[in-house]
């Protein structure tokens, strides 16, 4: 069972502001999800090829490459703010 002292400890890793009743709620899906892993380890997989899609499709990989846009200079020019060639943004993390 997921407590609530852990969905708390969650939801502030997380930053998340939830309310008690979010709290309650969360522990009680948390606790159904964690319930029906349990079910799932119990089932004998052993020879049982893994699926990794329903479609029928096959993942199609490709060489990741890097390659130019042409577009860098245009973007740093309708920033609203840089320096040299990098766009200047206000921090996004939210550390203590």
């Amino acid at each position: 069972m997921i407590t609530k002292e852990q969905v708390k400890k969650i939801a502030e890793l997380s930053h998340l502001n939830l309310s008690e009743d979010e709290i309650k709620q969360n522990s009680e899906e948390l606790s159904r999800i964690i319930g029906f892993i349990e079910i799932l380890k119990q089932l004998d997989m052993d020879g049982v090829e893994p699926l990794l899609t329903t479609a029928g499709f096959e993942d199609v990989m490709r060489e990741d490459r890097m390659k130019p846009s042409g577009i860098e200079a245009d973007i740093v020019k309708i920033a609203p703010d840089s320096q040299k060639k990098y766009v200047k943004t206000k921090s996004f993390s939210n550390t203590k």
